[in-house]
């Protein structure tokens, strides 16, 4: 975060500092697939089916080009909804001070919405905050 006015030696030095690095860098992004394995290891999630739930996850990839961008070449989201149950590890994600603002949804949260695309690791919560 830049907290100060940024001077023409700051840019410089960063140009020079990502020139040196910008080829061995890597994201250090989890895949669809290790997000899930780490959320079904430690949360209870309920799957759901739903066409339509599966719709607004692929959509929300396939009409964002930031997103879109980040499938392999010809492929498709393979979109995977869940709920995030209240029990277990994943009771603190239900609590007042981690849950979205009732003012959002318009009524108290009793659900949290978890999607996941396995095959480009796009993921989407509604309900939590904190998750």
């Amino acid at each position: 975060m830049i907290t100060q006015k940024v001077t023409p030696k700051m840019l410089a030095e960063w140009k020079k500092i990502y020139e040196q690095y910008k080829n061995i860098l890597v994201p250090n992004r989890k895949s669809g697939a290790e997000l899930l394995h780490y959320l079904q290891s430690n949360d209870s999630l309920t799957e759901i089916t739903d066409e339509k739930a599966l719709r607004v996850i692929s959509e929300n990839i396939c009409m964002n080009r930031f997103y879109a961008e980040k499938l392999p070449d010809g492929q498709q989201p393979i979109p995977k909804a869940f709920y995030l149950e209240d029990i277990g590890n994943g009771h603190k994600f239900y609590t007042p001070e981690h849950q979205d603002s009732s003012d959002l949804w318009g009524d108290e949260i009793t659900k949290i919405f978890v999607g996941i695309d396995l095959c480009g690791g796009f993921y989407m919560v509604e309900g939590s905050t904190m998750l």
